[in-house]
């Protein structure tokens, strides 16, 4: 077995079978918040915030997504993002089984990112441009991009 890191983008995760479907990030915050307010504040100026994906859709557990295709299964097993003052970067783990042989993978994605308020805007090169919401923690990023017959949302959790 060979792991492999792809530096594609998280929606389209060519090697994932096809398009995932969106996921992203926040952005600025000053001192001064209540609580809550620090939970709603991603990205604190010249820091990298961290999420962890905690689910795709309705699914909460791993594998977050499974996709059959003819010739492949491929699941999405974990995810992370981490958000700076104006780019992120998103990683995908998963595992691909083709020909009863599975492999682990690893898909990447890097772009933009601004934020207004808790919505955040995420451009992802050559795929297109996603939104989410960040409410007590939370990311919820709701994606119009089609990935294995449907679109998806995905729920990332402030670390």
């Amino acid at each position: 077995m060979s792991y492999k890191s792809q530096n594609v983008s998280f929606l389209a995760l060519s090697r994932f079978g096809a398009p995932l479907a969106a996921l992203v990030l926040f952005a600025a915050a000053c001192g001064g918040q209540s609580p809550t307010d620090q939970e709603n504040a991603a990205v604190v100026s010249g820091t990298t915030t961290n999420f962890v994906l905690t689910g795709i859709d309705a699914q909460t557990a791993a594998p977050f997504l499974t996709c059959t295709t003819a010739t492949s299964t491929t699941e999405v097993d974990s995810g992370t993002l981490a958000v700076g003052d104006t780019t992120y970067t998103a990683v995908f783990d998963g595992t691909v089984t083709k020909s009863g042989v599975t492999t682990p993978n690893s898909y990447q994605d890097k772009g933009r990112v601004s934020v207004s308020g808790t919505t955040y805007t995420f451009k992802s090169p050559g795929v297109g441009t996603f939104t989410g919401t960040l409410t007590n923690g939370t990311l919820m990023v709701v994606s119009d991009y089609t990935y294995c017959g449907s679109t998806h949302t995905l729920t990332y959790q402030l670390q």
